[in-house]
């Protein structure tokens, strides 16, 4: 997967073979994508605003939620969660339905250099 330079609005279809799946697919979204994550049948975008999580094969939109305030500068993809962190919420765990699944709190964990 690959975006245009600078600020990156939209993803598309690779050249590797490994991606050969994804030949033809645009995704594009209204604000700047800030993290990308594709694992364990998941693609998961988040943009200034909103995360946005895919199935793989199809890319129809599974889910879509709203961040609210904070810049998100980790994405982290497990089977069936990932994780946020942001400066102003900290870490959060959601399913890949987009619930979320908790909010672990320790002292300066929601630092960027501590995770």
């Amino acid at each position: 997967i690959k975006g245009p330079g600078g600020d990156m609005k939209a993803l598309s279809d690779g050249e590797s073979p490994s991606e050969a799946h994804l030949r033809g697919e645009e995704l594009e979204f209204s604000d700047r994508v800030v993290k990308v994550s594709v694992s364990h049948g998941f693609l998961i975008v988040v943009t200034q605003k909103a995360c946005y999580v895919y199935k793989c094969g199809t890319f129809n939109l599974h889910h879509k939620f709203e961040l609210g305030a904070g810049a998100v500068t980790l994405l982290l993809q497990a089977k069936d969660v990932f994780l946020l962190a942001s400066n102003v919420k900290g870490v959060q765990i959601f399913s890949t339905d987009g619930q979320l699944r908790c909010t672990p709190r320790a002292p300066g964990l929601a630092h960027p250099r501590f995770l």
